[in-house]
């Protein structure tokens, strides 16, 4: 009897002992994983800042199957809030700061316990490839994630795997999203032309639609502070058949109503487009998948025997990006090459 006694005696020291241990380790935790993903930083901050797209590839939905996931009446924007509940509790994920396609910060809360902060980052290493970091701290832990990081073998042994799944789940949809695309030969229409604010710059193949991008946000403001009034969306003038495979010549412009040549200057050029018929191309999806675009619409230009305009400028008219649509599968460019009558 005596026995037992001291066994359960030593038992309860060594629980409570533990306890004490696990008590007093560091209150304080970072854990962060990375991974490289083969597409432009707009396209995963997009991703990620609407929760509505987590569950597409939430390591702890697929781990409990019988989460249940509210979202606030806003899903995107400082202030939306992601909530579930599961098998171990019920938490909140809430978006305190945003930098446009390079950081997220938010405050997790799980079981009523100190908040966490978590925050993404987006690196762009090139055209279409992002660092995409994932990392969670905090301050103030509770006795019970001390305990079961001890368990686990630490903080990072913990909750790292469920970062490295989530990473790949979100490489692995935003690949497939970006895959699917459709280009279509819509024929030859009449382009009625008409006056346009441009800016000119030079690019590599890889950072052609980086540097529409640049040009286009310096257009516009320009457009906006001149009290222009725009018409139709932005396009870009280029010819990939005259450029060199280093850098290609590229005219970014949007239509005005009317334009006042005072306004010319070492940085904005104005312009008068004429009218002209063009074999008109749509691709539908990313614009990775640009050059395939262009290299059918010439193709059929030589199998239908169509003569193209050699004096105009073939150009890319940007119908739905990135500003209309998160969704890059529904991304549409028109290509035009002008002909001859």
């Amino acid at each position: 009897m005596k026995s037992v006694k001291y066994i359960v005696f030593l038992s309860l020291m060594c629980i409570v002992g533990l306890c004490v241990y696990i008590a007093v380790q560091p209150s304080e935790f970072e854990v962060k994983r990375s991974k490289l993903i083969n597409v432009h930083p707009t396209v995963v901050y997009s991703n990620i800042v609407d929760f509505k797209n987590w569950e597409s590839w939430s390591p702890w939905k697929e781990k409990d199957t019988a989460t249940v996931v509210t979202l606030g009446d806003e899903t995107m924007g400082v202030g939306a809030v992601y909530a579930w509940t599961d098998s171990k509790g019920a938490g909140t994920i809430k978006t305190e700061k945003l930098k446009l396609n390079q950081e997220i910060d938010y405050t997790m809360q799980f079981n009523g316990y100190e908040p966490s902060k978590v925050k993404w980052r987006f690196e762009q290493l090139n055209e279409d490839k992002t660092k995409v970091t994932w990392t969670i701290k905090s301050k103030k832990t509770a006795f019970m994630f001390k305990a079961l990081a001890f368990f686990s073998g630490g903080y990072d042994a913990m909750i790292g795997p469920d970062f490295e799944r989530g990473l790949e789940k979100l490489d692995s949809v935003l690949i497939n999203n970006s895959k699917k695309h459709n280009i279509t030969i819509t024929g030859i229409e009449q382009q009625l032309g008409g006056f346009y604010i441009s800016q000119v710059g030079y690019a590599s193949p890889q950072k052609l639609k980086l540097t529409f991008d640049t040009q286009y946000v310096e257009i516009k403001n320009f457009i906006v502070k001149n009290k222009l009034q725009q018409l139709g969306q932005p396009f870009a003038m280029y010819d990939r058949e005259k450029n060199s495979a280093d850098s290609i010549k590229i005219q970014t412009a949007i239509s005005v109503v009317k334009i006042d040549k005072n306004l010319t200057n070492n940085f904005f050029k104005t312009g008068y487009m004429r009218p002209k018929a063009t074999l008109k191309t749509i691709l539908k999806g990313d614009y990775i998948y640009i050059n395939s675009a262009w290299d059918k619409a010439y193709k059929y230009c030589a199998n239908n025997n169509l003569v193209i305009d050699q004096q105009s400028t073939p150009y890319e008219v940007y119908i739905t990006g990135i500003t209309e649509t998160h969704d890059v599968s529904k991304w549409i460019t028109e290509i035009h090459i002008p002909l001859k009558k």
